[in-house]
């Protein structure tokens, strides 16, 4: 997967000025997003911990990893943690060159998909640069492809970028531009 990312961004990008055409039709320039900073957002998280069982032949609590709910969590812990990066290469790993659009009707799409509960946008100062600059990158200026391309840049491993591409939601779910 690698190699063909690597293929793609060469191609997207321009020779001079490193600026590249995303998979929806965005320009922007990558950037290596830091570990630290992945690591840090990622360390906010509560990771769960297995529920405790009396073990009737040892005759002691022992724990549990293969209860049904702690396994559930764990997935959740998984997917919140895949989400915490790709967040993290929306804000830091993509620069856009045109700004965010003048013409807000990208924001009021989102806003009609807030309304029907199709995403929750109550988290976000609509007014805010920074809340608007990530929803436009989140949902419109970036394909599941670009996510790859900023990973690859970030130096994240083929088999963390595969399972990562695999947990994301499909482009249909994120609306059109």
């Amino acid at each position: 997967m690698t190699d063909e990312a690597v293929t793609v961004a060469k191609k997207r990008s321009s020779e001079e000025d490193g600026i590249v055409t995303l998979s929806t039709g965005v320009r922007a320039r990558l950037h290596t997003v830091s570990q630290a900073i992945i690591q840090d957002a990622v360390a906010l998280l509560q990771q769960p911990h297995p529920p405790m069982w009396y073990n009737p032949e040892k005759e002691r609590e022992e724990p549990n990893p293969v209860d049904p709910d702690y396994l559930a969590a764990l997935n959740r812990y998984e997917a919140k943690q895949y989400q915490i990066t790709f967040n993290t290469f929306a804000m830091f790993g993509v620069e856009l060159v045109d700004g965010i659009p003048e013409d807000d009707g990208w924001l009021k799409k989102l806003m009609l998909l807030d309304r029907v509960g199709t995403i929750d946008l109550s988290k976000f100062d609509l007014e805010h640069p920074i809340d608007l600059e990530y929803l436009y990158k989140r949902y419109i200026a970036m394909g599941n492809e670009d996510y790859i391309l900023v990973s690859v840049k970030s130096g994240i491993s083929q088999e963390e970028i595969r399972r990562a591409a695999d947990s994301f939601q499909g482009e249909e779910v994120r609306g059109e531009n």
